[in-house]
């Protein structure tokens, strides 16, 4: 746990507004209380596995020193060290009839407010993110994408959810593929703005029968712990979710129907969940 002492005069400002006011979720157990983000200063780096960029000062490119804590055992001759800029690899938008097979898709990097720092950064499920590594989505050209199948694909090591089928999308497979290493969650699922009262209206074709069978989701919530292993918001009909593994995610493991508030759903149900294996959820990690 980290404390922050403060003098008289002196005041911590955050870069992001907070979704309820500080000390709300004070003593609420269930909801481990507000949580708040601490990053990019040296004073944290006190931990095997922890690392800290210096920028180079008048270094336009981005660069810097890296500055990294080995874990007990490891041959810093042996790692190699990647750090990713992009936080949205591929964007399938307005695709019809596309098939990726057998591919690996590795290291994105995660966003929070944008530039500008003017959203939240810790909602339920993660929803306020913006983007994913792989996201499937309508064009102004093509709304309805459809007949899309990701059999094999391996997506690793990403900071924001792995997988974001958008809305109008129908006829979406992934199958046979693994998700894994996550500073979000696994896959999304759902109309970027199908949250509720307050948020836009539902698309008029809402998501459609997709298909999540026989993979692996695990070790999910590294930077964000309400991401979700599988994340299926309001406004999606005919989801079949069977035969997938399912752990060590900080939050859920498989959401349905999310929403927040009781009216009924336009384009919402006939899911069906069968046979798959959940375990490990929660901290402590597994060991």
């Amino acid at each position: 746990m980290l404390r922050v002492f403060l003098q008289a005069g002196h005041a911590i400002h955050f870069a992001n507004p907070s979704d309820r006011p500080i000390g709300y979720w004070s003593g609420r157990q269930s909801e481990g209380g507000q949580r708040f983000y601490l990053e990019n200063s040296e004073l944290l780096l006190d931990s095997p596995g922890e690392w800290f960029l210096r920028p180079n000062p008048g270094n336009s490119d981005g660069g810097g020193t890296l500055m990294y804590i080995p874990l007990e055992g490891e041959n810093m001759a042996m790692v190699d060290a990647k750090l990713p800029v992009a936080t949205d690899l591929l964007v399938l938008a307005g695709a019809v009839d596309v098939e990726l097979r057998s591919v690996t898709i590795a290291h994105s990097d995660w966003q929070c407010g944008g530039i500008t720092k003017t959203e939240p950064c810790d909602q339920q499920s993660a929803q306020f993110q913006a983007g994913a590594a792989v996201r499937v989505m309508p064009s102004v050209d093509v709304p309805n994408p459809n007949r899309i199948v990701l059999a094999g694909v391996k997506l690793l090591r990403h900071g924001q959810n792995a997988l974001w089928i958008d809305g109008g999308c129908s006829r979406v497979t992934f199958d046979g593929g693994t998700v894994a290493d996550l500073g979000t969650g696994g896959i999304r699922v759902g109309h970027a703005h199908a949250i509720g009262a307050h948020g836009p209206p539902l698309p008029a074709a809402a998501v459609s029968d997709v298909t999540i069978t026989n993979s692996v989701l695990s070790d999910a919530g590294w930077v964000f712990p309400a991401g979700t292993g599988i994340f299926v918001q309001s406004g999606v009909a005919d989801v079949t979710i069977a035969h997938n593994e399912i752990y060590e995610f900080s939050y859920t493991a498989i959401s349905l129907g999310w929403n927040w508030n009781y009216a009924p759903q336009p384009f919402t149900g006939g899911h069906l969940v069968v046979k798959n294996r959940i375990h490990h959820l929660g901290f402590p990690r597994r060991e």
